[in-house]
């Protein structure tokens, strides 16, 4: 099997994205805020944790519930997959909304 440079990204954007966005998103987030905030370092590890906290709220249980009550019937199995992707998209957004009201309304407060 012959797989190109472009089919080789694509596996690892499969394998790694869903499972490492918060980390992404966390150094995007200190590096869109770099103004607003003072302690960059304290800004990422807060909003690293708190994605990896949002995806395992919302990523981590709903496709075990998949597989015990969906696995059974006739639709196919690839929608649980696309289920995982839709909830880390939720939780991503989710993240970002929650990074930016703390880093706009509250981290000057919380981190003086």
């Amino acid at each position: 099997m012959n797989i190109d440079s472009a089919g080789v990204a694509l596996m690892w954007a499969h394998l790694l994205i869903p499972t490492h966005w918060p980390v992404l998103l966390a150094g995007a987030g200190t590096l869109f805020y770099r103004g607003k905030i003072k302690n960059r370092g304290r800004f990422f590890f807060m909003a690293w944790i708190l994605g990896y906290g949002m995806q395992g709220l919302l990523s981590i249980p709903w496709p075990l519930i998949w597989m015990a009550y969906f696995d059974n019937q006739d639709a196919p199995q690839e929608y649980a997959v696309y289920y995982i992707y839709l909830l880390s998209v939720v939780a991503a957004l989710l993240t970002v909304m929650i990074m930016h009201v703390i880093a706009t309304r509250f981290w000057h407060r919380l981190y003086p």
